[in-house]
């Protein structure tokens, strides 16, 4: 059996320059200066700082937003310290050090956060050029354009300016090395070199299949694999992650005989047309490639980063799940692309999956691996996700079309066989139980689609989306542990969905900002269950922990309040019982205030009881993710009133 090994492919990314003009013009109420339309509007609200405050939020501020470097003395601290805090940001942010900032949070969103996205002044590390869509959305943001590229589908290559080619002399490795020219070669010498060595390599695989016409294909791909040896060490300088697109099996020129010479999911090929199809298209790639060297190209901002169009060479375009992706979400026989739904979960939704049985479901007895309730809580969602990806199998390669499909570990099963794992029920309407789900009693809630394009428009969309987007956000700029007022969460994810409405780059701008200018930024001590930021008009008074409180005015507090204390209990008030210990206001006819263990006992069971004349809040849909969030803390009081 023929050992080979496929490669990944990689992904890049379209580049825009930022380029604004406000031309003079007379005053007057018919001819005004067009106002800038990435200019923020936000920070009026922020309090003043004292001269003291204001030198430590700029030096936090600045190191953040110029890529670490801190305050020294060639910045104008003296001015800087008198000018508004929003005047700051907005300085900052039409810098295009700014660009380097949206890169890494992107980053940090898709999953892939970076030490550095930088090698050098001029230079992005290559694993930058993985995440086309950080790319593409960072240079968005700075010509003010659509940030929100980085949640779309596809994306166009981005590529490095060429690195220094590792010189490999001619002639058998053992041989001893001819001696140094002098003058030593250039680099386009070696390329040239190095190019030839691979073209000739290839030309020999080429007669011998004209030599040879009649072989079944392993001796074929056995030569062809010799050659595909020489391509990788003969790379003409292209960065770790482009080196793939030369023998990447999911849509490179080298695709169609990576694909015939697997011989877990070998397809039919005509290999003598397909090899003369890759020389060709060698030769147009390696003549594309020479305007992309360090003295004709660099990058010393993100919106110099360009892109390299192949898609006349079969390559492109690229799309969310790049070379990285392929390493690292392997699927196989038996986890049905679930690794693949957890990431897209997680890093879009902001869904961790954590295992909480608070989510009811009428049948679990079909036998189906997840349906049992113990696993239920996160198969629910997870198992409509992976359909996304059905097609998908090995290497991210799709089998639509194919009898069989093949899996990262080596596994093939009939395809419409394996497939039936989603099939919807005959009932439904709906040909694929494949979505996103928000809700098992109520249909209406969920949004269902077929195809990676129906996954992508649902991400576009989705409110939960962008509220996963403004989370993340508090998160690089604050702490990732650190609790955050829901109510205060919402507050941020409505002003960005408005303004994202008419700009995308504005929307991102600004809720940076508010964030920036609040109060847990500022803080020098931060405490992780404390919360410092709250939406307009909130007034704490004897309201209930932070982290829970919108949660409970969202969902309970209309049947749980001051005049209507259902079941006796008042979640509006969060008191110091006479044991010195804090609940809520709780009180039973014949029984008084109840204890926290007796509150929080019946609280927690009213969460995850599945009968419905108890299940709370009655009638009436609460968010899985607003249900697991009061579960995990609701179960953390009572473990701690039990102890």
């Amino acid at each position: 059996m023929v050992r080979f090994v496929l490669l990944g492919l990689v992904s890049a990314l379209f580049a825009c320059s930022p380029t604004h003009s406000t031309p003079e013009a007379p005053q007057s109420p018919h001819n005004e200066k067009p106002k800038d339309p990435c200019l923020i509007r936000v920070g009026s609200e922020a309090r003043h700082l004292s001269d003291w405050e204001q030198r430590r939020w700029l030096s936090k501020t600045m190191r953040l937003l110029r890529g670490g470097k801190a305050l020294t003395h060639k910045d104008p601290i003296e001015q800087l310290v008198q000018t508004p805090r929003q005047q700051v940001l907005q300085d900052l942010m039409a810098s295009p050090e700014f660009g380097d900032f949206v890169l890494d949070f992107n980053m940090y969103f898709l999953g892939f956060k970076a030490d550095r996205v930088k090698s050098g002044p001029t230079r992005y590390v290559e694993g930058v050029m993985d995440l086309p869509h950080a790319i593409g959305s960072a240079q968005e943001t700075l010509a003010c354009g659509d940030y929100e590229v980085l949640l779309d589908l596809n994306q166009p290559f981005y590529m490095n300016p060429l690195t220094q080619p590792f010189d490999i002399p001619d002639g058998d490795p053992g041989e001893m090395p001819p001696p140094p020219m002098d003058p030593p070669p250039t680099d386009r010498e070696i390329r040239d070199r190095l190019f030839g060595r691979m073209q000739t390599s290839l030309g020999e695989v080429i007669k011998f299949v004209e030599d040879n016409p009649d072989l079944p294909i392993v001796p074929y791909c056995l030569k062809f694999q010799a050659h595909l040896e020489v391509t990788l060490t003969s790379v003409f300088g292209l960065g770790l992650p482009f080196q793939l697109i030369l023998a990447g099996p999911l849509n490179g020129w080298y695709a169609p005989i990576l694909r015939a010479c697997n011989p877990m999911a070998p397809q039919s090929i005509d290999f003598l047309k397909a090899l003369n199809g890759i020389k060709q298209s060698n030769q147009s790639f390696y003549e594309r490639i020479h305007s992309y060297t360090p003295d004709l190209y660099s990058t010393p901002d993100v919106s110099a980063i360009r892109t390299i169009d192949l898609s006349d060479l079969g390559a492109g375009p690229g799309t969310q799940f790049t070379t990285r992706h392929q390493m690292l979400l392997v699927n196989s026989s038996t986890n049905f692309n679930r690794k693949r739904a957890a990431y897209v979960l997680s890093r879009f939704f902001c869904d961790d999956l954590t295992p909480l049985n608070v989510e009811d479901v009428d049948n679990h007895s079909d036998g189906r691996h997840g349906s049992d309730p113990a696993c239920y809580a996160c198969h629910h969602r997870l198992d409509p996700m992976a359909g996304f990806f059905r097609d998908y199998g090995l290497q991210f390669n799709s089998f639509a079309g194919e009898d069989k499909i093949t899996f990262d570990d080596g596994a093939t099963m009939d395809r419409e066989e394996y497939q039936l794992a989603w099939e919807a029920p005959p009932d439904s309407g709906r040909e694929w139980n494949v979505g996103f789900v928000r809700s098992v009693k109520d249909m209406s809630k969920n949004t269902y689609g077929e195809s990676l394009e129906d996954l992508f428009n649902i991400i576009g969309s989705a409110p939960e989306v962008k509220r996963c987007l403004v989370r993340r956000m508090f998160e690089f700029v604050v702490a990732e542990d650190q609790v955050l007022d829901p109510g205060y969460l919402d507050y941020l994810t409505e002003e960005y969905t408005k303004t994202a409405v008419h700009n995308t780059s504005l929307a991102f701008k600004e809720t940076l900002a508010r964030l920036l200018l609040g109060e847990s930024f500022m803080q020098t001590d931060l405490n992780p269950e404390e919360c410092y930021d709250f939406p307009p008009g909130h007034n704490a008074g004897a309201a209930p922990p932070c982290r829970v409180n919108h949660l409970l005015q969202k969902n309970c507090v209309a049947c749980h309040n001051t005049n209507n204390r259902s079941g006796g209990l008042d979640l509006t008030k969060w008191i110091a019982t006479e044991t010195g210990e804090r609940n809520f206001s709780h009180v039973v006819s014949g029984q008084g205030q109840l204890s926290v263990k007796e509150t929080f006992s019946r609280f927690v069971d009213r969460l995850t009881t599945s009968d419905e004349n108890r299940r709370m809040p009655s009638r009436k849909y609460m968010d899985p993710q607003h249900r697991e969030a009061l579960f995990l803390w609701a179960n953390q009081v009572l473990g701690e009133a039990n102890k």
